[in-house]
């Protein structure tokens, strides 16, 4: 019996011949099954002009909702699409619905299967974000930099910078405060000392004893002196490509 097309969505008409398919698929199926055995048990071949039970069972759906069976095939699409990926595909069913423009959707559905996913915007927490500002401080202090220098980088006050330095053990030199005269190559050793801890202190560390809760914070803060130091690395390896001759005047 067929289902009242004028009455229904075509989503909801698509539910309602989707088990109808289903169930003409599988009957076309033994149909075909028990013609291809009597054709072996006479030495026959099977017919190859036999149709395909899949468009078989999609055209009888089709038919028992009133549609044509490309109309069908297309509306049926955009749910099981809409289904997998409700986020950008359940506007597209929801139109179809509203409006009843099967082919439309199902256009604005290929066309947007074809265009990549849109890339997850990454959100730091705040405590990643301050462990970042703190490691770019940190390295900008190492490298000699004064503490107005790194306050207008980070986008911070220069007390707050102080502070910083402060609480990780150092000190803001004089001189540089002053002037900002920089000794690149121990600006680069201390970098280089400050990145590597002692192997003693490491082995010394009962790493099942530390506060897990805390594990977050750590690791967030190692993650972005990681991430300064790859850049430090990238530019130790830039300058040792040129050679003696290519350092800046």
């Amino acid at each position: 019996m067929s289902a009242e097309p004028n009455t229904r969505v075509p989503s909801d008409l698509v539910r309602l011949a989707r088990p109808i398919e289903a169930r003409a698929q599988a009957a076309a199926r033994a149909r075909i099954d028990a013609a291809t055995r009597r054709r072996h048990q006479v030495g026959r071949t099977p017919r190859p002009e036999l149709p395909h039970p899949v468009v078989q069972s999609s055209a009888v759906a089709a038919r028992s909702v009133g549609w044509s069976r490309s109309t069908y095939e297309r509306a049926k699409a955009v749910v099981v699409a809409a289904e997998r990926d409700p986020e950008r595909f359940g506007p597209i069913a929801a139109e179809m619905d509203r409006t009843g423009r099967v082919a439309g959707a199902y256009d604005r559905m290929r066309a947007l299967q074809v265009r990549p996913p849109p890339a997850a915007v990454v959100r730091l927490s705040r405590a990643e974000r301050t462990a970042a500002r703190r490691a770019r401080i940190l390295a900008l202090d190492a490298a000699g930099y004064t503490l107005d220098q790194i306050a207008h980088d980070v986008g911070v006050d220069p007390n707050h910078v102080r502070v910083v330095i402060r609480v990780a053990g150092g000190a803001p030199s004089r001189q540089r405060q002053q002037v900002g005269r920089i000794d690149h190559d121990a600006a680069v050793e201390r970098l280089v000392a400050q990145a590597a801890p002692p192997d003693l202190v490491v082995d010394a560390i009962d790493w099942a004893a530390v506060d897990h809760a805390r594990v977050p914070d750590w690791d967030a803060r190692l993650k972005a002196a990681v991430d300064v130091l790859h850049a430090i690395r990238k530019k130790l390896r830039d300058r040792g490509a040129h050679g003696p001759e290519g350092g800046a005047p």
